[in-house]
């Protein structure tokens, strides 16, 4: 771990200019070498210029996002309509400012599932605006 070259190891993606890096094996502990001094120096290398763009696990069941998101400029939460509950989007909205990141939102998706127009969707869409994060 941490002896390939960067060149080694960025993928182009299908989208001219768009690079990805695979997370590759997964450590025995992962918040350790996420929270590490070569992941830092990593980011900051990447992010000199590039726009990073960190894909993590869900924030309040795995502390990697929680970890990632005190180098990150800002973290979006991801949450699913109709299944995301306001009190879990206050719970992930919290661990991030205690792990030092700074929230930019949320983006809600699955709303079509709810029905397009449908009560049910402005419902979602209200209790995801209204809940403070």
């Amino acid at each position: 771990m941490g002896t390939a070259r960067l060149s080694q190891v960025l993928v182009e993606g299908e989208v001219p200019g768009l690079e990805l890096l695979p997370a590759g094996d997964m450590p025995g502990n992962p918040s350790e070498l996420l929270g590490g001094r070569n992941m830092s120096d990593l980011l900051h290398h990447l992010a000199a210029d590039r726009i990073v763009i960190i894909d993590a696990p869900p924030v309040c069941r795995f502390t990697d996002a929680v970890v990632l998101a005190e180098y990150a400029g800002g973290v979006l939460l991801v949450a699913r309509a109709g299944r995301t509950s306001a009190e879990e989007l206050r719970e992930a909205a919290l661990a991030v400012g205690q792990g030092g990141g700074h929230m930019l939102g949320v983006v809600l998706t699955n709303v079509s599932d709810l029905g397009r127009g449908s009560r049910s969707a402005q419902t979602a869409v209200t209790h995801a605006e209204s809940a403070t994060v």
